[in-house]
């Protein structure tokens, strides 16, 4: 099915970006503690989520021709919604990395780098847009499972994301 293998295919990427990030050059506590969380994600559920938010098209140009399945770089343009901004390299702080798992790490990426500003106040959406096209810093906000608040902030320049709890900054 389009749907498993754009899945699978999701998962492979989640997992290999992490992997090929540049925070593991460096053998620290923090890296320690990332790779052991990072062993224990489940990519496929990860990326079902991701892909179960998603409807494939039945008909028209990126649906799935007649005579058989898609290859699977085809699946990911049709389920890929264009970031509005890069993400640049990604960190976490030892707080945040307390309270939320990957999932919902990876889900507020996601989110942010889309545009979707989660529990901003009017005022923080409305600097954000602005933040877009004049190149400042973009914030964002979300809630674990258990209703803990956290941030998620790109540097005016795009080089840097951070996820971290309102207490670390």
């Amino acid at each position: 099915m389009v749907r498993d293998a754009a899945r699978d295919l999701l998962a492979d990427q989640l997992r290999d970006e992490l992997k090929d990030a540049d925070i593991f050059e460096e053998p620290n506590l923090f890296t320690d503690l990332l790779t052991a969380a990072l062993d224990r994600v489940d990519w496929q559920e990860i990326a079902e989520a991701f892909v179960s938010e998603v409807d494939v098209p039945k008909s028209g140009a990126t649906a799935e021709p007649e005579s058989g399945p898609e290859e699977p770089s085809k699946i990911v343009r049709v389920l890929d919604v264009a970031p509005r901004f890069p993400l640049g390299r990604m960190v976490a702080t030892p707080g945040v990395l307390a309270i939320a798992s990957a999932e919902e790490m990876a889900t507020a990426l996601s989110r942010h780098e889309r545009g979707d500003w989660g529990l901003v106040c009017p005022s923080d959406r409305a600097e954000n847009e602005r933040a877009l096209q004049a190149g400042g810093q973009l914030l964002s906000v979300y809630e674990t499972q258990s209703h803990i608040r956290f941030w998620v902030l790109t540097a005016p320049d795009r080089t840097v994301t951070t996820v971290e709890l309102p207490s670390d900054h």
